[in-house]
């Protein structure tokens, strides 16, 4: 395997809270010859944080630094520096397998443009974990999308970027790229170690901001199915998504924000009929009730 054949991108937004780990990332991504690229989403430059840039970049990793306010709109600026042939998207807070991702790539076909394989979620603050097994199944893969056990050809992300969203920015980044047909190859071999449960913690953000962004990711996500039709695996898939986001809408903004989501189903007819052959019948049934 030739030196830069992947790029790690990882977003950085409380340097003060995770640069050990982000340490331990960028130096096992120079033991096996990856490309690591750490995007700082924060314009508060300290004595601390010039000592971190330069250990950062002595250890080989390529830096940038941008007031981002966003996960998704810093791993743009990441995708923007990638030089590996493929590209995979890490938080700075979790602990990923290197060799493993190098490993799946090793072992795909040359057509393939997207891997993605299983991933175990660790609760730090009571050190238990628990695995997630890659699964094309629409259920599995839409509850549990999980961004960073993807691995994805570098081509594949051209004209695709993440949307400015504090939530929902993953389903509507690979709702994207589901609607471009990939050509999948699935390793059940667990790739990533997702921490939950700890400090300032991406996912932690408001309720009404996370509930704002649930609508505007279903919008997106409906939106892309309108517009690229994609085959039924992926349309399923997609759409999977979609719900997922409404209901999320229903925990954050109560029966108003759910009633606004099923509206905006019911009025696309062809998407409102997918969700019913897909076995969403009775949570349908249950919306409607409330209405």
């Amino acid at each position: 395997m030739h030196d830069m054949s992947l790029s790690v991108i990882t977003p950085v937004k409380f340097p003060s809270i995770y640069m050990d780990n982000v340490y331990t990332i960028v130096e096992m991504c120079k033991g096996f010859h990856v490309q690591s690229i750490v995007v700082l989403d924060t314009t508060l430059m300290s004595s601390d944080l010039e000592s971190d840039l330069i250990k950062l970049m002595n250890l080989g990793a390529k830096v940038v630094i941008g007031d981002y306010k966003s996960p998704g709109k810093a791993r743009n600026a990441g995708i923007r520096e990638a030089e590996g042939i493929w590209i995979t998207f890490w938080d700075a807070d979790d602990r990923p397998f290197a060799e493993r991702y190098l490993k799946s790539i090793e072992q795909s076909d040359i057509d393939t443009t997207l891997i993605f394989g299983s991933y175990e979620v660790h609760q730090s603050n009571r050190d238990k974990s628990k695995s997630i097994a890659a699964t094309t199944r629409v259920s599995g893969l839409a509850m549990n999308p999980g961004l960073w056990r993807f691995i994805f050809r570098r081509e594949l992300l051209n004209d695709v970027s993440f949307a400015d969203l504090s939530l929902g920015e993953d389903q509507v980044f690979l709702a994207h790229l589901f609607s471009k047909h990939p050509k999948w190859k699935l390793n059940e071999q667990v790739l990533y170690s997702y921490s939950v449960g700890h400090e300032g913690q991406l996912t932690s953000t408001a309720r009404s901001r996370r509930a704002e962004d649930q609508f505007k990711a279903m919008t997106l996500i409906g939106e892309i199915v309108l517009r690229n039709e994609p085959d039924c695996f992926y349309c399923e898939n997609i759409l999977a998504m979609g719900w997922k986001l409404s209901l999320g809408c229903l925990r954050n903004l109560g029966l108003r924000g759910n009633i606004e989501g099923l509206s905006f189903w019911k009025s696309r007819s062809i998407l409102f009929r997918n969700l019913l052959n897909m076995g969403f019948r009775r949570n349908i049934r249950f919306l409607r009730a409330l209405r």
